[in-house]
């Protein structure tokens, strides 16, 4: 009798430590959820993030694209075959998926879960996107503005993940931001074309640090923890939450943000409040409006000329708000996709200048009469005209 009571007492210790562990005993109150079960098509894109009075454009109430375009697909959010289009307002010329950047319309997200499945149908690269390490997915947390986040890399081209930190203040190939690592890098082979379980978490701590932590098909993969990376403070406003993809084909689905999850990994799990005792009422979240979209910095191609060493020289003009500058190349092709010549350019914001274009041997001896004029910025705005070239000046149509 006395075995056959401690077993009882074992099994029922057992079950308590199961339930106190237990990701679905753990989870609070869904803040968001979108199960994408909607008619296949556009969801909402870029155009309608930069001209949200424009006629006949997707708007969607949970998402923003501020770059490329998200698409529903079979009841899954779709980022649509990854390209280095600037989509219109139907995304017909292209998606401009190569950089999807999605963040929530809400902006009230403090400690909170995000789970979401993922199925990662492969990598790829574009003229404009040249493959790098950090081709993949990942997942904003704390979401304040393109110069300041959290985010947990949940595939990498390099077969790693990490939590990084961006701050304001940095060059224009990292969108004017700096990111600090919170973890090491630690490494998971993607498994293309297999559906994942992502779950991404984010705390404040008692200190006012704050963890971050990575979960993939319920196993921890990686956490870091930020205490004043970059000499900035940790980030302890809500925020967004969002998805980032960089050259690769995603398809997401039944994504949601719940809030008062387990805490952070490390540190022990409160004992539960004595029964019948009243749990006090959280805090209500603070509704934060959302910031006003900044133009990404774009350039306007103006009058040509050929010189007489053959090159091209072609008038900029640099649109940029907040100072930000224009940085990028700017690319002469011929009719049938062949490229002539290609050269940097560097303007500040405003600034109208000049800018000449060294042709290769081949294209001063045999030089088109129409060209196309590409301005590719380091943020993936193009601007495209057409010139008309005679044989000692260039007009511009466009």
């Amino acid at each position: 009798m006395r075995r056959a009571a401690e077993a009882v007492l074992v099994v029922v210790a057992l079950a308590a430590a199961l339930v106190v562990a237990s990701p679905a005993a753990a989870a609070g109150e869904t803040l968001l959820s979108d199960g994408f079960d909607q008619p296949d098509g556009l969801i909402t894109n870029a155009y309608a993030f930069w001209h949200p009075t424009a006629p006949a454009i997707a708007v969607s109430p949970v998402w923003a694209v501020h770059s490329g375009s998200l698409f529903a697909k079979g009841g899954m959010g779709w980022s649509g075959v990854p390209d280095d289009a600037t989509p219109d307002a139907c995304s017909c010329n292209g998606t401009g998926s190569a950089v999807l950047r999605a963040a929530t319309t809400r902006t009230d997200f403090g400690d909170v879960d995000v789970t979401f499945d993922l199925v990662n149908q492969g990598l790829s690269s574009t003229a404009s996107t040249p493959p790098v390490a950090w081709d993949g997915l990942h997942v904003w947390l704390r979401y304040q503005s393109e110069y300041s986040l959290y985010y947990a890399t949940v595939n990498r081209r390099d077969n790693t993940v990490i939590v990084k930190k961006k701050v304001p203040g940095g060059p224009a190939s990292s969108n004017y931001g700096t990111y600090y690592d919170l973890s090491p890098a630690v490494p998971y082979t993607v498994p293309y074309g297999r559906r994942q379980h992502v779950r991404a978490t984010v705390r404040t701590n008692g200190d006012g640090s704050v963890t971050i932590a990575l979960f993939v098909d319920g196993v921890k993969l990686v956490e870091g923890t930020d205490r004043g990376a970059g000499g900035m403070p940790p980030l302890t406003n809500p925020g967004a939450v969002g998805l980032r993809g960089d050259n690769a084909d995603l398809l997401v689905d039944d994504f949601r943000v719940t809030d008062e999850a387990a805490p952070p990994l490390g540190q022990p799990v409160a004992s539960p409040p004595p029964a019948g005792a009243q749990r006090p009422a959280p805090p209500p979240l603070a509704i934060v409006a959302p910031p006003r979209p900044v133009r990404p910095p774009t350039v306007r191609i103006g009058a040509a000329r050929r010189q007489r060493d053959g090159r091209i020289s072609l008038r900029l003009a640099c649109r940029g708000e907040g100072g930000r500058r224009c940085e990028g190349t700017l690319a002469l092709v011929a009719p049938g996709g062949r490229r002539l010549g290609r050269t940097r350019f560097s303007l500040g914001a405003g600034e109208r200048r000049a800018v000449t274009v060294r042709l290769g041997r081949a294209a001063r001896r045999r030089l088109p009469r129409r060209v196309r004029a590409i301005a590719t910025t380091a943020g993936g705005e193009r601007t495209a005209r057409q010139l008309s070239l005679s044989a000692r000046r260039a007009s511009a149509r466009p």
